[in-house]
Order: structure tokens, then sequence, then C-alpha cells
């Protein structure tokens, strides 16, 4: 613990810092509890005569614990601090404490921790400082608090805002303002902050969307003058995107990684404000942000009271039990949360200045990760997954949220405008993993490598997969195509030559469904120019893995190693289901696996193989979509392989052509039913009791 400084001129300041001297036990209180948890056994204890009953109280409470002055360590290593060895377990108290806890005080930097976070406690109110000049640590403490409608504050800039064209980080940079620190915290010099914000921004490959948020928002919340820090929290993954556990997760890291927050703001990434009179400051209730939304009109109550933008202190999130970890794919996560907030009276508010709470929001399509599940045959006749969920919403409530949540941190890398962090949010990995397809293996690889291509002549990719996002809507030549393929990352799964004319000749799809060109899809005749080809990126379960080669017999199985991150409370299944030629069968396989989830803890490993499934013989090309799922069909990892079958027999079109008729004739059947009219009270009885609790059925 480093003296005050003498020269310092703030009277009050100096007292302030006495008084917790005064009290050494609540610091050692403190200090006591973070040592033992993480096992620190020696600490370098920097303490001038000042702090001697600070010390003595220490080395009373922590015998097991050996303690070291400066004076001592000087003494030992005879001033030669360079025969200090990184293995000696000595911890030394700057570096350590301040890093793992939210009480250390300090007073100027030292030679030896002068580029480290900073943690302190004045008159009870701990204010965590990381990455901000030292020298102004203990100055912001007397300034006068900021306004809460600052004067620099110049209201709507919708006029000028431009969200059609894409902003680079070189215009974000210039943008930022003078104040930001690296790793997007922002603290004003002027006056105190009332409130310390944490922004969470769940993400998931949408920089585009993030730097021209961050354009705008950065510079509107530094004329708020509100000390805030920006998280951009990342599924390390590239399995379908869980936005609740995503922010879970950040939520989590955030507190036990960076200190005390008094705010959270939950802002989904392509959603900018218009107006800077909307404050990010915590209200008593929960606050909605963003009511006013150019895409719905600037109408209220646009389907939820809570989502694109929220705001919450941390005690009202752990009371509500934050987000569901159980939403996989875009939707329904917020109105979940809307409800729990409302259960335990924490119905959200709109913001004290309502009229500027105006956002637009930039326009995008998802990638398959963030959709909801496919609506199959037969699953508009049935309760579907996420139908069960929002069923089942008070069952879930007490058990299903920030109180579970499991994730893996992954690591965090500090931007110069924001703090990112990578959570791994699956229970396990694959280690392995083949399908045997009528005898042949079809290797998936994962470890993560290159993207290539694969061509298959004659064949086409389904349309109805093409690139929704307006600028991807061109015909390039091959090489440009692969390129942009690539490029865009997931959007694009493959390139198909459909015209002849001489260079750009090439679309891009989304997904990569290999198609059998007949009469049935064109009707003159099948063009001799007809090319697909696939990307397949190693080690990404996105792609949807071709077997090169044709086979004889519609049948298959899957075998799979699985490591797990974390234990598991309930049992698993494999599921899987079936298209035909771009078009869904209605067949579906269900295998469960021989694994007691007691078993289950870090870093256990488990290799199980289906059953062989034997498929209705049309020749053409099958898709199947397989998972790994829980008893409340959440996707824990999921993977989808084509293969094409050739019976080689002259009436192989005319039969398949009959079987795409009568799979015409079943999704017609289906396609106007809703579900709730086939669910009874009884059922829904069903439902809510198994979703009462998070383990197996007993």
């Amino acid at each position: 613990m480093q003296d005050w400084n003498d020269d310092r001129k703030d009277e009050n300041l100096k007292m302030k810092l006495l008084a917790i001297r005064k009290n050494p036990k609540v610091l050692v209180d403190f200090i006591q509890g973070a040592l033992e948890e993480r096992n620190i056994s020696r600490m370098v204890m920097f303490s001038p005569p000042s702090d001697n009953a600070f010390l003595e109280e220490l080395r009373g409470r922590m015998k097991n614990t050996k303690i070291y002055t400066e004076k001592e360590i000087m003494e030992l290593f005879k001033g030669d601090l360079d025969k200090i060895d990184a293995d000696s377990e000595i911890s030394l108290l700057e570096q350590e404490i301040c890093l793992l806890s939210d009480f250390f005080l300090y007073s100027h930097p030292s030679s030896w921790s002068s580029n480290i976070c900073i943690e302190r406690v004045i008159s009870g109110n701990d204010d965590h400082l990381f990455n901000i000049n030292f020298k102004e640590d203990f100055q912001t403490a007397s300034l006068p608090e900021c306004e809460y409608n600052s004067q620099l504050l110049i209201g709507s800039v919708k006029e000028k805002m431009n969200l059609t064209n894409p902003v680079s980080r070189e215009e974000v940079l210039e943008n930022r303002g003078l104040g930001l620190a690296a790793g997007g915290c922002f603290k004003p010099k002027n006056c105190r902050s009332q409130q310390k914000v944490a922004i969470i921004i769940p993400y998931k490959d949408r920089e585009e969307n993030l730097l021209t948020m961050l354009f705008y928002l950065h510079p509107m919340l530094q004329r708020q003058e509100i000390n805030y820090c920006i998280f951009v929290v990342e599924q390390f993954d590239d399995g379908r995107f869980n936005k609740g556990l995503v922010m879970n997760s950040g939520f989590l890291e955030i507190q036990k990684s960076f200190g005390k927050f008094d705010c959270f703001v939950f802002h989904d990434v392509d959603m900018v404000p218009e107006d800077d009179r909307n404050i990010y400051l915590c209200q008593d209730k929960p606050v909605h942000l963003s009511p006013f939304i150019d895409k719905y009109q600037y109408l209220a109550h646009y389907g939820t009271d809570w989502g694109g933008v929220t705001m919450i202190k941390p005690d009202q999130y752990l009371e509500a039990n934050g987000y569901s970890n159980m939403f996989w794919g875009w939707g329904y996560e917020d109105s979940d949360m809307e409800f729990r907030l409302k259960e335990k009276e924490l119905a959200p508010v709109w913001p004290v200045n309502e009229e500027s709470a105006r956002y637009s929001m930039i326009e995008h399509d998802h990638p398959w990760r963030f959709q909801n599940d496919v609506n199959d045959i037969g699953s508009s006749g049935k309760i579907t997954a996420k139908d069960k969920l929002r069923l089942a919403k008070k069952e879930r409530s007490s058990w299903d949220g920030i109180h579970n949540t499991k994730y893996k941190f992954d690591h965090i890398f500090e931007d110069e405008l924001f703090t990112k962090i990578y959570v791994d949010v699956r229970a396990f990995e694959a280690e392995e993993l083949q399908i045997v397809i009528d005898e042949k293996v079809l290797e998936i690889s994962q470890k993560i490598g290159n993207c290539s291509f694969k061509t298959f002549d004659q064949t086409f990719l389904d349309p109805h997969f093409f690139i929704r996002i307006q600028k991807y809507k061109a015909f390039y030549d091959e090489k440009t195509a692969r390129l942009k393929c690539i490029e865009v990352g997931q959007i694009c799964a493959g390139i198909v030559r459909l015209r002849n004319a001489g260079g750009k000749d090439w679309m891009m799809r989304e997904k990569a469904v290999l198609l059998t060109p007949d009469d049935f899809r064109f009707k003159d005749s099948v063009p001799d120019f007809l090319q697909s080809q696939v990307k397949i990126c190693e080690g990404q379960m996105f792609n949807v893995f071709p077997l090169l080669s044709s086979v004889k017999n519609s049948s298959y199985k899957s075998r799979m190693r699985l490591k797990f991150h974390h234990a598991i409370e309930t049992s698993l299944i494999y599921r899987d289901v079936v298209v035909f030629e771009g078009k869904p069968t209605g067949i579906t396989h269900e295998y469960p696996l021989k694994l007691k989830p007691e078993n289950t803890k870090k870093n256990f490993s488990f290799s199980f193989e289906t059953e062989n499934f034997d498929l209705p013989k049309y020749s053409g090309w099958y898709i199947v979509r397989a998972m790994i799922s829980d008893r409340f069909e959440q996707i824990w990892y999921e993977w989808s392989f084509q293969f094409h079958v050739d019976d080689e027999s002259t009436s192989s079109t005319s039969k398949r052509l009959g079987y795409l008729e009568v799979i015409d004739e079943m999704l017609e059947k289906y396609k106007d039913q809703k579900p709730d009219v086939k669910w009874s009270s009884e059922e829904k009885l069903e439902v809510r009791k198994a979703y009462s609790h998070g383990g197996d059925l007993v």
C-alpha cells in the first residue's frame, strides 16, 4: 500500500483515505477472502510505517500466508530483484489484489505496477478503474456529480445519420472521442458520473453493424458524461446463436473480471440511437430504452416491451434470474425476460426522456445460426420446442437462467473501441465425427482450417437459399464469386453457375442444398453449363458436408466422440430430420445416447454409434440435418450432410418426380394447420410439468 502523495492539495480526500486506514480490519477481510480463494500463499506487501496496523492485522489473521514487506524483500535479495524466480509463488499485492478484487487502495503508481488495473475504496464507494490515467485516480472523487441532462447534449441526430453505407474502422476511430481509453471505456474529466455503466453487445459475425453502431454510440455516451465501458460478448463456437446464454455469460464474466458496475445496458448490435437525450443511466425500475424504432414506424408495443436496447441494475437482473439459456436461434428470449421481470414486480418502464427514446435499425438478414428452427413436415400439427418454452415460461423461470448459466471462458481481447469477451456456451465439443453412408465413410474434421470448394457437375444449388443481402445479389466471374463467398463468411455456403454469358455467370447461395436438374425444374432442357461448387470450411459445422461420390443405397449412421466442458443434468438424444431434393420428407429418427448425466464432468469423453437408418430409395440428393439435444429438444450440437443416390434404373427419374409430388401433397396438408388447435389441456399440463425442473424425468 503506497503512501498518499504529500504534494496533493485536496485535504478532504486525505481525510477520507486516513479514515479507511484507521479501520484495517475491513481491508483485511477483503484481502483474506481473495487470497484464500485463489490459493495465494505468499504476498509482497509494499507498506510504509503508517500502515503498520494494517500489516499487523493481516499477518495476525493469515498465519498460513507468508507476507513480505518491501524492506524485507530488499534485504532478502539484497536489492537485486532480478533474483526473484517467476515460479517462486510470490504474489505482488498491487498486481494480484487489484486485478482480482474491487477494494485495493492505491495512491500513485510505482515502477512495479504502472500498467495494471486499479481498484480502490473511498468512503465505502468502490470505483473500478482500469486503463485510466493513474494521476486522476483520487482526483475523481472530489469532482462535482455530472448532471443527468448534460450541457453537452445536442438532441436528435437522425438527419445526420447514414445507415445505408458501411462505416469503416478508420472512421469510427476518428469519431471515437479524445477521452476514450483502450477497451472502449470512458470517464468524464470535469464531473463524476452518477453511475458506472457496462454496455453488453451480444455478438456473432456482425462487424459491419458493430462499427456503424459504435460510430454513433461512443460520441453520444460521451456527451451524456457517463462513465461507461462497452463489452462485445461473442459466442466462440459456430453453432446456433443463443442470445440469452451469451448475455448471461457476459454479465457473469464482467462482474468476475472487471469489478462492480452500477448499471447494465443490453444493446443489440443493429440498434442505433437517434437522440442523445435518451440517457443511459439506470432508473429505479428496469428500462426499455428502445420503445420507438423506425422499422415499426415508431409505434410502441411492437411485440415486446423488453428487447432491442434495455437497461437494468445488476441486483434486479439477478432477482429475475436473468435471461433463459434455452432459446437457440433468434426470437422469444426478450418476451421471456419481460415475463420474468413482471413476475418479480419489476415491470419495465420507459426512459425519463421517453420522447427521445427513438432508434434506427440497421437492415440485415440473419444467417441460419440466428434463425428459428425449420418447420419440418408435421411440425405445424404439433407443439414445437420453442412453443413448449413459451408455454412453460413460469415453470422455467425459477431454474433456467443466470443462476444455472454454464459457459467456458475462452479469452478477452482489448480493442481500441471495445473489450471483446469470447465465451464458449457448448456443453461439449465433438472430438471425432464420422458418417457411414452405404459403407462409405464421410470424415467431418473438427479442426478449424481453410475453406475450399468442391465441384459438382450437372447439379445446381437450391434457389430458395439465394443471398438475401442486396449488395451480394449479383453475377460474378468464377474466381470473384469464390473470393466473395469466402469473404462474407457464413452468409455464403456455395456458388452456382446459372448462365453462359462469357464471364459473370456465377451467383452465391446461403445454403448449399444440391439438387438434381431435370424437366421438373427446367421446363425446356437442362443447360450443359450447369455446375455447383459447395464451400467447405474445415471444422465449421455450418457446412452441409457432401459425400463426393454417389452411393447405391440410402442408408447411414453416425459415429462420434464427445468431450464435455462441464457436467450436464439431463440425458442426451441423437435426432435427425431428412430432406430429399430440397423438400422436407417428414422422416425423423431418434437414438437415445447411453450416457448417464451424473457421470459427466469437465474433460469427460464419451463415444457412441447410432443404429443404421434406412431411407426410401430414390435417385437424387438426400440431406440429413442431425443434432444432439436434450429432453427439452435444446440443440447442443448439430451438423448436416448430403449424399447422392443413383439406382441406375431407367425409371429413376419418374420415381423421383413421383416421390416429390407425394411430399408436396403432405406439405399442402399441413401448411394451414395451427398448433394451438392441436393442444389439449392435458397436453399443456404435461408440458408444464415436464419443464418444472431441469433434470431427467423420473
